[in-house]
């Protein structure tokens, strides 16, 4: 059996690192400090399953994170604090004294940011809990048709069914149909003009008129519409490669 690789940190263990990374100036210190011998935080770490490398990246991360400057998150994020004002409805004025750090910014404000554009990364298949949990609940964004429920299913079979599909053998029973109209409107057609020959020339132009407008209402006409309806529906299924 495949090993998973994600690594979930609880939300729970992530905040209590997150609060002790504001009280440490140097990532050094802040990493030393959380995985020394008498660290009591070293063992909920372990717990995850984190190797050495996975736990100084971690760290590492959460410190950066927690000490990065707005304006520079703001930068990266390639947004501007008007627009940073809209998105989050926090006042201008508040944003301007957050980035000229005449006031500090809250860390969970910071955290925020950092997700919305995708700015939080705490390494390679390291993920919080909640971030799995909003993942596995992300609604879908459509209501699908049942034509479209129907077309997904028939793509499903078409995959796992040899090369002579259901869609192929559809196809070849529009073809059938398409040919059984054309000898059938063909066969009419004959028939229609040889009935009605002597009588037009007979007539002369005002038959051919009436004869134009019986044609409308004719079984040849009906069957040159269906036709070209086939004819439609065919092209749309070879452009969608049914």
């Amino acid at each position: 059996m495949k090993e998973k690789r994600t690594k979930i940190i609880s939300d729970s263990l992530f905040h209590t690192l997150w609060d002790q990374a504001d009280k440490f100036e140097s990532s050094y210190n802040f990493i030393k400090n959380m995985t020394g011998l008498d660290s009591e935080y070293m063992d909920k770490i372990r717990s995850t399953g984190l190797n050495e490398d996975d736990i100084y990246t971690l760290l590492r991360q959460i410190f950066l994170y927690r000490h990065m400057d707005l304006s520079d998150i703001i930068k990266n994020a390639k947004t501007s604090k008007a627009k940073l004002s809209h998105i989050f409805c926090i006042p201008i004025r508040t944003l301007e004294d957050w980035c000229s750090k005449k006031n500090k910014c809250p860390g969970y404000a910071k955290l925020m940011i950092l997700k919305h554009f995708h700015l939080f990364n705490l390494g390679k298949y390291i993920k919080l809990e909640s971030e799995i949990a909003f993942e596995q609940s992300k609604p879908s964004v459509y209501t699908h048709s049942d034509d479209y429920e129907l077309n997904k299913m028939m793509r499903k079979s078409k995959k796992s069914s040899p090369k002579t599909s259901k869609s192929a053998f559809e196809t070849s029973k529009f073809d059938d149909l398409s040919s059984n109209l054309s000898e059938n409107t063909s066969f009419i057609s004959k028939e229609y003009n040889e009935e009605t020959a002597d009588t037009r020339k007979e007539s002369g132009p005002s038959y051919r008129f009436s004869y134009a407008h019986e044609y409308q209402n004719s079984p040849n006409k009906q069957l040159s519409d269906d036709m070209a309806y086939i004819d439609r529906l065919m092209k749309k299924r070879r452009e969608k490669g049914l």
